[in-house]
């Protein structure tokens, strides 16, 4: 029974690392991806999307 628990712990122990190490990555390519968007050369600011107008088929609609 406790080479059960040892085999165990080191499994849990294995997964935790690789976890680990995958977190890392995934922040890795986020900050470069992020980092390269900063520092683009693009044509200034984009217009943020508009809000619907409320008109026929919306889900929007004016009380009164």
């Amino acid at each position: 029974m406790h080479e059960l628990g040892k085999l165990l712990v080191d499994v849990l122990a294995g997964m935790f690392l690789i976890g680990l190490a995958g977190s890392a990555l995934v922040v890795g390519i986020s900050f470069v991806e992020d980092f390269g968007e900063l520092f683009s050369s693009d044509e200034g600011p984009t217009e943020p999307p508009r809000p619907p107008q409320g008109g026929h088929g919306s889900a929007v609609h004016e009380v009164r």
